[in-house]
């Protein structure tokens, strides 16, 4: 297990540049979906920083609610992928 990864766009790309005890994988320009389609790596780290998103233009919803995981919301409809928040 490695102590620290860096993913995403050029604001990933300008953390690593301080974090040299980090293992980077970032690209300048590169949007959330096609970050995220082109990740083939597995990270296995203590602490792991994620920048995307700067360059996505208008945010796309959906997206979002699978990158977080929906960590906030209460439970996910495992059929839609939407992210219900509040008591059911």
């Amino acid at each position: 297990m490695i102590a620290c990864a860096i993913l995403g766009d050029s604001l990933a790309a300008d953390v690593a540049l301080y974090r040299h005890d980090c293992v980077a994988d970032t690209k300048m320009g590169i949007t959330s979906s096609v970050y995220a389609a082109a990740l083939t790596m597995t990270v296995n780290a203590d602490t792991v920083l994620i920048s995307l998103g700067i360059n996505d233009g208008i945010p796309d919803v959906k997206l979002l609610h699978t990158w977080s995981g929906c960590a906030s919301a209460s439970t996910q409809d495992a059929s839609t992928g939407s992210c219900q928040h509040g008591r059911r």
